[in-house]
């Protein structure tokens, strides 16, 4: 591991970054200044730099919500891909083919720009796929609860479209389910998950094509791509099949997790105490990858 207080220290080694959004960038309701500023400043160095969410909805919604709800400033980065993006581009292909749409979520607006037409989604024993976009509902819930459901998909043998693989989120300090909570209970059951986010390899090669088409006389190494992420489910596992270095933020999905480390080195992110926990729990999720640990200024 290698420790920076800034980005700056080490975009000599790198191309292009592959940034998360949220946990990186804001969290949904407060933007992140610091990691926005050392964005921008990687970009005037040359770096081209891809925003990769899991988010279930499209790029200009996310761009919106950036824009519009966060009031992050413009300018710091190139491209952007989510989940929602993959997963709409798959609902095409099936729905040219006939098949029908059981849609388990909200029925929001971020929805609707992945399923445009809710008038085409059918009941559960009608449907030929399940997507799942978050959760019925955004109150305490108990996952428990949704069994009776996932099992009568099981039973169909419907594939499970997974359109955020993320099993939270963090939403102004407060956590709600994901999909990827439901799609790992469907999972034990025997059921079929397609996942169209991080860590799985689509979304990672779609951003890959967006690198080569903003970098067209660069051959691409993913060595020379710094992913900068929050999650050890998603971020790390990603880049770590990506052939990446990582760059891991532990301000973000897994604070709370941090939190007793942190009262005992006072929340020193450089103390040895603190690095060695963050190294466990990296090494509980069974992937290697170097990375470094930043705070940034």
């Amino acid at each position: 591991m290698q420790k920076i207080t800034n980005l700056d220290e080490i975009l000599c080694n790198y191309d292009a970054i592959f940034s998360d959004i949220w946990g990186v960038i804001h969290n949904s309701v407060t933007p992140f200044k610091a990691s926005v500023k050392a964005l921008k400043a990687a970009r005037a160095k040359g770096v081209k730099v891809i925003l990769i969410t899991n988010a279930p909805s499209s790029a200009s919604q996310v761009i919106n919500h950036l824009k519009n709800v966060i009031q992050a400033e413009d300018g710091f980065y190139d491209d952007i891909i989510t989940s929602g993006d993959v997963a709409a581009a798959i609902i095409k292909k099936w729905t040219a083919n006939g098949q029908k749409c059981f849609h388990l979520g909200l029925r929001d607006s971020d929805t609707e720009a992945v399923q445009p037409d809710f008038s085409e989604l059918v009941d559960l024993d009608k449907a030929d796929y399940v997507l799942c976009t978050f959760l019925a509902e955004k109150n305490e819930v108990d996952l428990q609860d949704y069994l009776p459901l996932l099992t009568q998909m099981k039973q169909k043998n419907l594939p499970f479209l997974c359109s955020n693989p993320d099993n939270v989120v963090d939403v102004g300090g407060t956590l709600y389910y994901c999909a990827g909570a439901l799609a790992a209970l469907y999972k034990q059951l025997g059921g079929e998950v397609i996942y169209t986010g991080k860590p799985h390899s689509q979304i990672y090669q779609i951003a890959l094509d967006k690198l080569a088409k903003l970098l067209p006389e660069t051959k691409i190494d993913p060595k020379k791509i710094l992913v900068i992420g929050d999650g050890l489910a998603t971020d790390v596992p990603g880049a770590n099949k990506l052939g990446a270095d990582m760059l891991f933020v532990a301000d973000g999905i897994h604070a709370r997790e941090f939190e007793q480390s942190e009262k005992h080195t006072g929340g020193d992110v450089f103390s040895d105490d603190f690095t060695n926990f963050i190294e466990q729990q990296i090494k509980l999720k069974g992937v290697d990858v170097k990375y470094y640990l930043a705070q940034l200024k």
